[in-house]
């Protein structure tokens, strides 16, 4: 039987003992500046089933996802029926709509958990990362003032990192919300609502492939046409209630750039 060289998967990230304290000071020092601001800690399953999952459907997502199955069940060729979370929103979603009946609302949660993608292996993108989410989940209503908690809650996470010797840079705190962009679009005449969607799919391309691709993607899709002319995208939106507080984990080969960015969403 032929040796087999030990070697981490790709698109993982695997510390040695000193980085890796140094990564667990970091997840702490994130949980206490959430539960100083009254989020309570949730953890759901690594996995969920397929049709929880895809609820969430549309763009790349289901391209993404890992199907968990059973050598029995591949044996049998059987479809599926459990995958790994590609991110916490919908375990979250899951989580309040099965025990509504037990929380008190607003339902102020925090969670920071492994998710797993499938990335193209490459340098700045995981296929397993960490998320550090916070949400303030309401009933009926919900305050605006929960919006002006969170930048507060970023800054001071930030804040705390460069406390206890993990210095993020400058840092940039973004806002956004949808209904913004969804009247913007209506504004333009796009009033459609898979239209606005599929729009707005390609606007959360731009980290990923750039302004120019997203243009010709857009331009060359009737649906996504508006009737007047196209003015220039606004340079800012405000505000929303989700929060993105840490960036996916980077090598810790990588040089730090020069700004940090954490977005409101």
């Amino acid at each position: 039987m032929a040796l087999i060289a030990p070697r981490t998967p790709p698109g993982t990230m695997e510390l040695l003992p000193s980085k890796q304290i140094a990564f667990q000071r970091m997840l702490d020092t994130i949980r206490r500046g959430y539960e100083r601001f009254g989020f309570l800690q949730i953890e759901t399953p690594v996995f969920e089933t397929v049709d929880v999952l895809l609820t969430k459907s549309g763009g790349e997502t289901e391209k993404q996802i890992y199907f968990v199955q059973s050598t029995g069940a591949l044996e049998q060729a059987k479809r599926p029926d459990i995958a790994l979370r590609f991110d916490l929103t919908v375990p979250t979603a899951r989580y309040v709509a099965e025990h509504e009946h037990d929380l008190s609302f607003p339902f102020r949660r925090y969670q920071i958990q492994r998710v797993y993608r499938g990335e193209r292996a490459q340098k700045g993108r995981y296929r397993e990362f960490y998320q550090c989410d916070i949400d303030v989940i309401g009933k009926d209503s919900l305050s605006v003032a929960y919006d002006a908690e969170m930048p507060a809650v970023i800054y001071t996470v930030f804040r705390d990192l460069a406390a206890v010797g993990i210095d993020v840079g400058p840092f940039q705190i973004n806002l956004s919300n949808r209904k913004i962009l969804r009247g913007f679009l209506e504004g333009l005449g796009l009033t459609e609502g898979e239209a606005q969607a599929a729009v707005l799919r390609e606007i959360d391309k731009l980290p990923k492939v750039g302004v120019d691709a997203v243009r010709t993607t857009l331009t060359g899709n009737r649906r996504c046409r508006p009737r007047p002319p196209t003015p220039s995208w606004p340079s800012s939106v405000s505000t929303a209630r989700r929060m993105r507080c840490w960036p996916r984990p980077r090598s810790w080969r990588e040089p730090v750039p020069p700004r940090r960015k954490a977005w409101v969403s």
